[in-house]
């Protein structure tokens, strides 16, 4: 997502309170919670799900409130009249409404960087799941059988990164060392991805050529179901699809279908278009595997998140302008 310009709030910052909708903030390192509190900060941890008068009462003081996956609208915001900032604990900001958050003048902000290792690992773990057929093979050991599982390997073999950012370009690294060939579409190349490692290409054409395709954009309107029936119809029959961005960027009914048919011969999904995941058709698949949006879920990434996420908040309490500003406002 590219940074954007805004103003710096000044806002009297005696008695300041965070309120966090996310319940990983902190808790796998408390030193963050810890840095906000040693600055005189008050935090407390608010679940989503009560009803709308006890959010009001618990949001009446807050000044900053820590998102996480739970929708922050424009009735949400409403609850909190005295909102400046949103600070999201991860990179993704669907789940925000960024045009409610600048007519009420609230910054938002993310982390974007702090998680991409961790995400560009887990889409290693279901790329080899998947052309290898471990989670398949392992199900059949512990039954008592003993299988030959004829997989694809990843040497020598083209991977299509769609979306160079962050985490597409750690996927690219950890790429180069299992010796593949990479391929990528970006609306807005990166120079020195290119030189380093990547060639790229038209959306189509990576598509059509690659032997795994990983999916790395935000979602927005112009990205939601990027790759539906259409797109699947170009790639490999022997592609697999890895998708750790976003539910809403692969049409699932199409992936099911493709997957069922021999379109493509299978698919790893971090991300899916419902959280939790009530897709019965996509769980009776055996050509792919599901995880439950845990990509940045690593001790050591949720604690940089959180770090990254307090250091936002810290810079905007001491009257300066946090570093990572998602939303553009007069």
């Amino acid at each position: 997502m590219k940074e954007v310009e805004s103003p710096v709030l000044h806002v009297d910052s005696d008695n300041w309170t965070v309120s966090s909708l996310s319940p990983s903030f902190g808790k796998f390192d408390p030193r963050p919670v810890d840095k906000l509190q040693a600055h005189g900060l008050t935090v407390q941890f608010i679940n989503p799900a009560v009803g709308p008068e006890s959010l009001a009462h618990q949001l009446a003081g807050c000044q900053i409130l820590i998102a996480g996956t739970s929708p922050v609208d424009d009735d949400f915001m409403a609850l909190a009249p005295q909102l400046r900032m949103i600070a999201k604990h991860g990179v993704g900001v669907e789940n925000i409404d960024l045009a409610a958050a600048a007519k009420r003048k609230i910054l938002v902000t993310n982390v974007p960087g702090a998680g991409s290792s961790a995400v560009a690992e887990l889409v290693f773990g279901h790329m080899l799941a998947v052309a290898r057929g471990i989670v398949r093979v392992d199900s059949q050991v512990r039954h008592g059988a003993w299988p030959t599982e004829i997989g694809f390997g990843l040497r020598g073999s083209t991977l299509g990164i769609i979306g160079t950012g962050r985490i597409g370009q750690a996927v690219g690294s950890i790429a180069e060392g299992f010796g593949m060939r990479i391929v990528a579409y970006d609306p807005y190349p990166s120079d020195a991805f290119a030189q380093s490692c990547a060639h790229y290409q038209s959306l189509s054409e990576v598509l059509r050529t690659a032997d795994f395709v990983t999916l790395h954009v935000p979602l927005s309107d112009s990205t939601r179901h990027l790759i539906g029936r259409a797109e699947l119809g170009i790639m490999k029959r022997t592609a697999i699809l890895i998708n750790a961005s976003r539910g809403g960027i692969v049409d699932e009914s199409a992936l099911v279908e493709s997957l069922i048919t021999g379109g493509i011969a299978g698919a790893g999904l971090d991300v899916h278009e419902s959280e939790p995941s009530t897709n019965q058709r996509l769980f009776e698949l055996k050509n792919v595997t599901l995880t439950s949006h845990i990509g940045a879920y690593t001790h050591d990434s949720l604690a940089r998140v959180s770090d990254d996420t307090a250091e936002n908040i810290l810079r905007l309490v001491n009257g300066n302008r946090p570093e990572f500003v998602v939303n553009e406002f007069a």
